[in-house]
């Protein structure tokens, strides 16, 4: 019985597994609902009707794929095998009383609806982990993974070979000018040149001793008589009056002296009205004037045979340091010229406003000159620091240029410093001058040169020229080409450059030196002719003169208006006396001592180059015109050309420089500027706003804003 029993259990058992295998294999394939249907494939003959064990389940038709149709198979042969054991048993069990068991397979019936989800069963036990099957195919390609970290850098490869040489770069922009370096030092003295050739043969040698006094000759026969010489020049007449600058009347008690050489020749008496005259020899005396309480004046002044010189002399009191006095004079061409100065506080004297008074400070106008002559006159008895700017206003109508006006700073060293219109400071707009500015603080004239714009290149025909020279006011400006003369036209106060050149007839030159009263020019053969007539308002002039030259073959010439100076091959300085407007080109030609390669003159500044060297003749001011001797200028300089209070060189190399630090008491200057520009000239000149040149090919330059200012 016990063993009827197992039998039973085990057919129930193997059934019960059979039936749940096949649901867990369809369940992982197939939704929960689809569970019933796994039991009917198992056999044809389960099934919710029939007879014999009923499951009770209803299993919808799957919709199954090709690997759920082969594991299926694989479940039908493992249930035939289980039916072929349960019919074994059952025959083995046979009339031994045992129970009948009886499996029905029912045919699928029609298919009913679908039951309500029923309640999820419980979860059943974990079944025995089954044999790995095969491996799957491979799968598609994945996306490309993350790149990784960089790995750790390796240790350096051995050097390579070097790469071919790149091509240069482009070369790069210029950077700024640098700072002017200090001044190197004197290098070391250079080679012995080779000997050159034999010189011409000196001057004679100084007359030797007497020798012994011979016996009396016999006598000879009378000559015969001759010529009657020319009769000796006559005499000339010096006279003129002193006007004290204070008042405008006139001054006695003046100690008045004619120097000559030097020494004096010859006292003048003044008289009550402070009147003077001499009848002297004809040329070149200083006229010197003293009284107590006034400041010394000289004088340079000439005497011409048979004609009567007039002066007008003016003598100021004495001044303390920190004085000044400006006094204006002018003929009666124009009826009114007013002095004005403007204070560095902002007060400006003139004949409208006659006193400026400060804290500080005192300027007073003196003397307002309405009928002409002047003088008119400015006196600074406290100078404060700061600009003091000193110009002339044109009040009433009249030539300007042709007024004569000059201005003179009276210092209280005794110096007084003179400027005339058309040769110094600056004119513009017709009616006003500037005359000067003087720094407060020191009472020095002068301040540092304006270098002006830069270089420009001068059109026009012809286009190169042997000499080029422009006068002080810059309006003309004269030059020679290929022997003919040549004057600038269209130069105005707006455009000083102008529009063409034309030719001036009536002489040939290679040579030209052009003031704004005359022209001089030479030829080669070193022959000098003057242009007279020259005025503003006719600036070619009418005609030529000639003018005797000096000794020797000449080298050049520089001329002012009033002061002529020539230089000869053999360096040797002469200058030109008497040139007045009545008499333009002088009277004669005496030496000055020294040698100069060149020289140049304005006003009573002298000043030369020899053998690269630059000098200044000194003395002129008190010692006119010869002055006392010649100073060394540290620098050096191929030319050299003084206009306007500026002195102007060109080096060897064609580099252009003027002198800083000319005032009153100082007249040869501190330190040497430098244009900055990289043109090269070969010769220069200089004149109001304006430098002229010309260049290494020698075409004509041009430089404007150029001016000396405080």
């Amino acid at each position: 019985m016990a063993r009827r029993s197992m039998m039973v259990s085990a057919v129930f058992v193997a059934c019960a597994f059979l039936v749940v295998a096949a649901v867990v294999l369809v369940h992982s394939n197939t939704s929960s609902s689809d569970s019933s249907e796994a039991v009917e494939m198992l056999d044809p003959n389960l099934g919710s009707s029939g007879s014999g064990l009923d499951f009770g389940l209803s299993i919808p038709d799957p919709t199954l794929s090709s690997s759920q149709v082969k594991r299926l198979e694989k479940f039908e042969a493992t249930r035939k095998k289980l039916l072929r054991v349960i019919r074994n048993l059952e025959g083995r069990m046979a009339g031994v009383g045992r129970p009948t068991v009886e499996i029905r397979v029912a045919l699928p019936g029609v298919k009913g609806p679908v039951g309500p989800k029923g309640p999820p069963g419980k979860l059943g036990v974990a079944g025995v982990q089954g044999v790995m099957g095969a491996p799957g195919p491979i799968g598609a390609l994945g996306p490309q993974g993350a790149s990784g970290a960089p790995g750790v850098q390796g240790p350096p490869g051995p050097q390579g070979q070097p790469g071919r040489r790149g091509a240069p770069g482009s070369e790069g922009i210029r950077g700024p000018r640098g700072q002017r370096g200090d001044r190197g030092r004197r290098g070391p003295a250079g080679r012995p040149g080779v000997v050159g050739p034999r010189g011409t043969q000196g001057a004679p040698g100084p007359r030797g001793d007497l020798g012994r006094v011979g016996a009396p000759g016999t006598r000879g026969k009378e000559g015969a008589v001759g010529p009657i010489g020319p009769p000796p020049l006559a005499p000339g007449t010096m006279t003129g009056i002193i006007v004290n600058v204070m008042n405008g009347g006139t001054l006695t008690g003046v100690n008045v002296q004619l120097l000559r050489g030097g020494q004096v020749v010859s006292n003048i008496p003044v008289s009550s009205t402070g009147a003077y005259s001499a009848r002297l020899d004809p040329g070149e005396y200083v006229l010197q004037g003293s009284a107590p309480g006034f400041i010394t004046f000289h004088r340079t002044i000439t005497v011409t045979s048979g004609v009567t010189t007039y002066d007008r002399t003016l003598m100021s009191p004495s001044l303390s340091t920190g004085q000044l006095r400006i006094v204006l004079t002018w003929n009666r061409r124009i009826s009114d010229l007013d002095l004005h100065l403007d204070t560095p506080s902002g007060c400006s004297v003139g004949w409208n406003n006659k006193v400026c008074r400060s804290a500080v400070a005192d300027a007073d106008l003196d003397v307002d000159d309405t009928n002409g002559d002047g003088p008119e006159t400015i006196t600074v008895s406290r100078l404060e620091p700061g600009t003091y700017k000193v110009f002339v206003h044109r009040y009433s109508a009249g030539d300007f240029l042709s007024s004569d006006a000059t201005v003179r700073i009276f210092f209280p060293s005794g110096d007084v410093r003179e400027y005339h219109l058309g040769a110094d400071g600056n004119m513009h707009d017709g009616n006003f001058w500037d005359v000067a500015t003087i720094d407060g603080a020191t009472g020095n004239l002068f301040g540092p040169v304006m270098e002006g714009t830069s270089w420009a290149n001068v059109p026009g025909t012809p286009a190169t020229f042997s000499s080029i020279s422009t006068s002080q006011s810059g309006l003309n400006v004269w030059a020679a080409s290929s022997n003919v003369v040549y004057r600038r036209t269209g130069i105005t106060d707006a455009d000083k450059m102008g529009t063409a050149w034309t030719t001036v007839t009536g002489v040939s030159a290679v040579g030209v030196a052009a003031s704004d009263l005359g022209v001089w020019v030479w030829d080669e053969a070193g022959n000098i002719n003057a242009r007279t007539g020259v005025t503003a308002s006719n600036p070619e002039g009418v005609s030529w003169v000639p003018v005797p030259k000096p000794d020797g073959a000449l080298a050049g010439v520089s001329f002012d208006g009033a002061n002529a100076v020539a230089t000869n091959t053999d360096g040797l300085v002469w200058w030109r006396a008497g040139i007045v407007p009545t008499n333009p080109i002088g009277t004669r030609w005496f030496q000055v001592p020294g040698r100069m390669t060149y020289a140049s003159v304005y006003s009573s500044a002298l000043w030369g180059v020899r053998h690269g060297k630059i000098y200044r003749r000194v003395g002129t001011e008190t010692a006119p015109p010869a002055g006392t001797g010649w100073d060394e200028i540290p620098g050096l300089a191929a030319r050299i050309s003084v206009s306007n209070g500026i002195v102007w060189t060109v080096s060897d190399e064609g580099l252009v420089f003027f002198r800083q630090g000319i005032t009153a008491t100082d007249r040869a200057g501190s330190s040497w500027g430098q244009l900055p520009d990289p043109q090269r000239v070969k010769q220069i000149s200089g004149g109001n706003g304006v430098v002229w040149g010309l260049d290494t090919s020698d075409s004509p330059v041009f430089r404007r804003g150029v001016a000396r200012t405080a």
